[in-house]
């Protein structure tokens, strides 16, 4: 697994009701349930976003296509936050 890249089309991707939160925003949700490996993992984008890592706010920058994270550690997760 180490190196690989994993695909979360089929989960991890849940658009807000456009009638709760203004303007169009997602959220990505990242796992890495392994004990001992660091994982890349993608998730393909809907739409071109600006990208923030919920938690640290750390801007990620513009993305359009697919949003990477590379290295996730082992028993770890990342929120990251888009706006279109």
């Amino acid at each position: 697994m180490d190196g690989q890249t994993r695909s979360l089309e089929s989960f991890g991707r849940r658009p807000h009701a456009p009638d709760r939160f203004p303007g169009n925003e997602q959220y990505y949700c990242f796992f890495n349930w392994s004990d001992t490996e660091s994982i890349d993992l993608t998730v393909p984008l809907s739409a071109r976003a600006t990208l923030t890592d919920f938690w640290t706010e750390e801007a990620l920058g513009v993305h359009e296509g697919a949003c990477t994270v590379k290295q996730l550690p082992p028993r770890s997760a990342r929120l990251i936050h888009a706006t279109q």
